[in-house]
Formats: structure tokens, sequence, C-alpha cells
């Protein structure tokens, strides 16, 4: 005890003990143990818990919380997770009058063991969903998910390689990459269908290899690969959809898949039909000023294309199993498309006249119209 007494080591609390498991009995490592007393605000003039000492506990449990001071009382809140939350009120009962030795025993307090009961929560059920975007970025290739943009329905895969990037898709349906016409698959195969023949409903995704490797083309593919993955569902039992639309030419566009899988094989079925119209118009004005005499042609057309696309597939997978599936499947498909075109040409014939008979432009002496019936 240094010399003056006990009264002037006001600091020398010392509270400690051991934080365990109620069930296992075990030390809890990593707990929270906090020490706070309420002390009055200098500012508010409120009463508020200020933090005396806190630390966290071995690996034991124990704790030591020491130098507190020993008058007034204190509120110890205990913490560590998946447990509850186990608070008290403590202080050291220094009594006037106590002899130096009553008063040593009285600041240096054990608190024992102190259980922790592990909190148990029930959770409502959890459902987990991904989401995926209209594109994907691979390690090898580009995906883009067909059933992802609605503006897709009753279109065809040459409609749908137009909105691809890295793919270029020209008026009259030819499709290249880097400048040079790709290699197209269908579900990894090579395939004798044109981008045309396979409507975009039956389409699950489209895969962009712009640098294919040996598994594909040894010589590294020129132009790449479009890999066309059509839709196919491998869920156990029987599952599958049915589609219909109508445009705004009126014209209607069906179509419907169905899955059945029991045990290690899986059938599928999928048909489609599109009707469709397309009404193109054009407008061509050309002078002929140097014929005598000249000719004004002023000529317009229009062009309808109507016809109608069927489309079925059909097979079955066998699971041989976790690595390996043998696949048996035929498709068939029928088009047809007539053109027609209305053209109508506007004939004006002018005669010049030289300025010594003061006439500096032309005169329209004759004109004719003519109808021509493309079909």
């Amino acid at each position: 005890m240094p010399k003056g007494g006990f009264g002037k080591q006001m600091n020398v609390g010392h509270f400690y003990g051991r934080v365990i498991d109620a069930t296992s009995k075990k030390g809890i490592e990593f707990a929270t143990v906090q020490l706070t007393q309420s002390r009055m605000d200098s500012v508010t003039h409120q009463p508020k818990d200020v933090v005396i000492a806190g630390q966290l506990t071995k690996t034991n449990g124990d704790f030591s919380l020491e130098n507190l001071p020993v008058m007034g009382e204190y509120k110890l809140q205990i913490t560590a997770m998946g447990y509850g939350l186990y608070e008290k009120k403590l202080s050291f009962n220094i009594k006037m009058g106590q002899g130096n030795m009553q008063m040593m025993n009285a600041v240096d307090k054990d608190l024992g063991n102190i259980s922790l009961e592990i909190t148990a929560v029930n959770l409502n059920e959890v459902v987990v969903t991904n989401e995926t975007g209209v594109f994907e970025m691979k390690i090898d290739k580009k995906v883009y998910n067909v059933g992802k943009d609605a503006s897709n329905a009753g279109g065809t895969a040459e409609d749908v390689l137009k909105k691809v990037p890295s793919v270029n898709v020209d008026i009259d349906g030819n499709v290249t990459m880097r400048n040079a016409a790709p290699q197209i698959m269908v579900d990894g195969r090579p395939s004798t269908l044109s981008v045309d023949q396979i409507p975009a409903d039956a389409i699950e995704t489209i895969e962009v290899i712009s640098n294919p490797s040996a598994k594909f083309d040894a010589s590294g593919g020129g132009g790449g690969i479009l890999n066309i993955v059509l839709k196919k569902n491998r869920k156990p039992g029987y599952n599958g959809n049915i589609r219909a639309g109508i445009d705004s030419r009126l014209k209607f566009n069906s179509g419907g898949e169905l899955n059945n899988r029991q045990g290690k094989v899986n059938m599928f079925l999928s048909g489609m039909f599109n009707q469709r119209k397309s009404i193109v118009e054009g407008l061509t004005d050309r002078s002929y000023k140097l014929l005598i005499p000249g000719i004004d042609l002023l000529q317009t057309d229009t062009s309808i294309t109507k016809g109608f696309m069927g489309f079925g597939r059909g097979g079955f997978d066998w699971f041989v199993n976790n690595r390996n599936t043998l696949t048996v499947f035929g498709m068939y498909n029928r088009g047809s498309f007539h053109p027609t075109g209305e053209l109508f040409s506007e004939y004006k014939y002018f005669a010049r006249f030289s300025k010594h008979r003061n006439r500096n432009f032309f005169q329209t002496h004759l004109s004719e119209r003519r109808k021509i019936l493309v079909g």
C-alpha cells in the first residue's frame, strides 16, 4: 500500500471472470465484454452511459477489467455472435469505516462463470434466384439470351442476329463476322438450315465464338462460329408452354414446347407456325435533259410479300451418366413466300426552244402514264 492510505488510490478496481456456453460449459472466444457507467453530460446536463472499460475474451473465455474507479455503480454487457445479450449491474460495495484489508478484498471481485444462451431464430423459407441478363460475357464466347428480349417473338433467327453485337446481317440475309462468313451451328453441330428457316421462338441462346479453339476448328475459324442453341427443358416430369400472337398487319403466329422426363430419358417436342406480310415502297424521279426531246421519269413501286413458315422439332435424350448424354432428334421446316409488286411510271416529254426565239426553258407537249404489274 503506498504511503497516504487507500483513499488516494481510487482507480484500483478489478472485475474478472469467464464467459462460457450455457450448454457445453466451454469458454467462448472473442466475446465482447463492456463496462459502462452513468455520468452527467456537460453539454446536455443529462445522464448518459459512458464506456469505462472493455475487451474481447481469450480462447478459454477469460476476461479481466482493471484500474476501475471503486466508487459508483456499473453495468456489465457481454455479447457474442450466435448468443443472447447478457447484462448485469455491478458495484464494489465500498463502505465507510472498512479497514484497508477489507477494502482490498472488495475492489478485487471475481464474477465467476457467466453463461450465455444460444439464440435460436426460425427463418422463413429462403428462395434463391439467379436472373441472367440479355448479354453474358464468358471466357471463350459471348452469349445472347433470346428469351430475355420480348421483341424477338414471332421472328426468325435472321431477325435475332441483327441485334447481336459483332454480327452483321445484310439486306439479303447474309451473315458476317469480322468481314467473313462464320460457321453456323445448331446445338453445337453443323447444320444445313439457313438462319431464316429457324424461328426465334425456338431459340434459347446464341453463342458468338469469335476465336474458336481447336475443339471447333483447328484452322482458327476465320469468321468465327455462331452456335444457335434451341430450347429444350430437362426438368423432371411433364412441362411445356404454348404461345400465340398477332402483328400490326393482322398476321398470326403461334408455337409451343412439350417435355417429359422420366428417369434417364427426356423426350421433347416443339413446333411453330408464323405468318408474315412485308410492304416495301419506293420512289424514283429522273430527268434526261440532254436528249431531244427531253424526258422526265417519275416512278413509284410497291412490293408486298405474303407467306408463312412452319417449324417442327422432336427427339429424346438418354442420360447415360453424369458426363455423357445421347441425343437423337429430327427437324422439319416448310415455308412459302409470294412477292407481288405494282410499278407506276409517268413519262413527260418536252421540246427545247432556242434563244433566237426568246425561249430559255422547255415546254411540255406530251405526257403518258403506264402501269406495270409484277408478280
